[in-house]
């Protein structure tokens, strides 16, 4: 994510922070901790720079909330408290070239590949959104100097279930996926009416935006 924001790496006013847990299912209470340090450091030694920080969408899966989820909360309302000039975007599953060992998809995109057995929650979706339109949205929104000390969800609008993604995995491997369900449902919205002030026409509003971006990155 912080090689995407090299345009701001020199900047005087504005602070980029994207060190943090990247494996959401090997959260860590010391690295919880470390990143909390760290951020409490950047923000007093530039206490007149805007600080940039990335939250996560999942903090509104209340029902299914983890120590990742609970981690970022406790991330937003720590820069809240100490800094008086922040944004805070939430953003939901990245798809990029790049991709996340860790992420979900290329989670499940590995799993086919190599014939290995996960598990699949039932009845569950989620939001997926293309790095470079996550980019592309920031610094609009950066240069245009909209909202301060505000959190904005940076999402789709619409949310795929997961055995689409699967599905789509099986189609272009032409493997059969080996899962299992466990009976978790998890299905959640994402306000994004803040966003859709300042980007009235978008392509992550597209009802297939999801496929867009599946295909874009694995076909």
């Amino acid at each position: 994510m912080a090689n995407k924001f090299k345009l701001y790496e020199h900047s005087d006013n504005l602070i980029i922070y994207a060190s943090g847990v990247s494996n959401i299912n090997n959260y860590s209470r010391l690295g919880a901790d470390r990143e909390k340090q760290l951020l409490e450091k950047t923000i007093l030694n530039n206490n007149l720079s805007k600080i940039i920080y990335f939250s996560s969408c999942g903090i509104y899966d209340i029902k299914n909330m983890n120590c990742y989820s609970i981690h970022k909360l406790d991330m937003e309302e720590f820069i809240k408290n100490i800094s008086d000039n922040y944004l805070i975007f939430r953003l939901p599953i990245i798809i990029g070239k790049d991709n996340n060992k860790y992420g979900l998809c290329q989670y499940f995109f590995n799993s086919i590949k190599n014939d290995e057995y996960f598990k699949v929650w039932k009845n569950t979706y989620r939001y997926l959104i293309d790095i470079d339109d996550v980019v592309e949205i920031i610094h609009f929104i950066l240069d245009n100097k909209y909202y301060n000390n505000e959190v904005i969800n940076i999402s789709s609008l619409i949310k795929i279930n997961i055995m689409d993604i699967i599905d789509f995995f099986e189609s272009i491997l032409n493997k059969k996926a080996r899962y299992d369900f466990n009976e978790i449902i998890s299905n959640y919205d994402i306000d994004i009416s803040k966003l859709r002030k300042v980007l009235l026409e978008s392509k992550i509003y597209k009802k297939n935006y999801a496929k867009i971006i599946l295909n874009k990155y694995y076909k």
